[in-house]
């Protein structure tokens, strides 16, 4: 996607309701697509901080913390967001470990979102958050089995 109007959107909708849940993630997000990743965490950080916070805000700020070398932070971030109570799902759980480097274990996860037909497997074709895992063969064998008429019409 285009990242910067992505950004632009996000802080039209904060201007109009600055505690939208939904547009600081899109911010942060964006921020993190355009090499800020500092201030995307910095940006991110309230969703985590209120009661408003979800599995899928953790998960996603752990890949954040991951995307700036906080390992740490974002283990434990995982592990906040699986045993919080609330819906884990494995995409959201797939993107996390993708970030952290740790291959195997996103597409452990992915295989089981696949197997699950999980909603959150639209995304893959164009999210930047899959990045980390595009370059490995069995992100294009995921690719090619859920979406043949894409994978087909694209170039790499």
């Amino acid at each position: 996607g285009d990242s910067k109007r992505a950004l632009e959107l996000a802080q039209a909708a904060l201007d109009r309701n600055d505690e939208s849940s939904e547009a600081i993630f899109v911010r942060s997000l964006a921020l993190a697509e355009l090499g800020n990743t500092g201030q995307a965490i910095e940006s991110f950080t309230p969703l985590i901080s209120e009661s408003r916070t979800t599995p899928r805000f953790k998960l996603t700020y752990a890949s954040l913390l991951a995307r700036d070398n906080q390992v740490d932070a974002a283990r434990q971030m995982i592990s906040l967001a699986r045993s919080g109570g609330g819906r884990v799902t494995e995409t959201h759980l797939a993107m996390a470990y993708g970030w952290l480097k740790d291959a195997d274990t996103a597409f452990k996860w992915l295989d089981k979102a696949v197997a699950s037909r999980e909603f959150g497997l639209c995304y893959l074709p164009f999210s930047p958050l899959w990045h980390p895992l595009r370059d490995d063969p069995r992100f294009d064998r995921i690719l090619t089995s859920r979406y043949p008429n894409l994978v087909a019409s694209t170039s790499r």
